[in-house]
C-alpha cells in the first residue's frame, strides 16, 4: 500500500515537472545577463528590450524591460534600443557608425559609470516595412 502511494506520488510529480517545463519552453523570452559581481540576469518578453546597468562604484542594479513604440522598422527599434542603453538621443542615421554597430553586435556598454548588458528585440525586415500598394 505504501509502495502505491509512493509510486503515485513520483507519477504527480514527474507530471508537473514535465507540464511546467513544457509551458515555460513555449514562451520565448530576451535576456540581459548582468555583470559579475552581482550577477544574474534581467528576462523580458521577446518583444522588449532587455537591459541590465551594474553601477561601477555602487554595485546598484538596474534591470529594465521596456516595449518599444509601435509600427518602427528595424533601424528605428535599433536606434530607439541603444537612445535607451545609452541615455542619449541616438538618430537613425548614426546607427550603422562603427561605434554603434560594435555595442549593438555585443549587447555591452560601459558608459556612464555602468556596465550595461542589454538585448534588444528583433524589429520587422525593413522590406516588410514598406507601404502596401492599394
Amino acid at each position: 500500500m505504501t509502495s502505491t502511494v509512493s509510486n503515485r506520488n513520483l507519477v504527480a510529480r514527474i507530471v508537473t515537472f514535465a507540464v511546467i517545463t513544457s509551458c515555460s519552453l513555449a514562451f520565448a523570452a530576451r535576456v540581459a545577463p548582468c555583470s559579475k559581481p552581482p550577477g544574474g540576469q534581467v528576462t523580458c518578453e521577446e518583444k522588449q528590450l532587455a537591459s541590465c546597468a551594474v553601477d561601477k562604484q555602487t554595485g546598484e542594479v538596474n534591470g529594465t524591460c521596456r516595449n518599444p513604440p509601435r509600427n518602427m522598422t528595424a533601424s528605428q527599434v535599433r536606434a530607439w534600443a541603444l537612445s535607451q542603453v545609452l541615455e542619449k538621443n541616438v538618430s537613425v542615421e548614426e546607427v550603422n557608425k562603427l561605434e554603434y554597430s560594435i555595442i549593438l553586435k555585443r549587447g555591452h556598454e560601459d558608459s556612464n559609470g555602468k556596465t550595461i548588458n542589454f538585448s534588444i528585440p528583433e524589429g520587422p525586415s525593413e522590406s516588410d516595412t514598406s507601404p502596401t500598394p492599394r
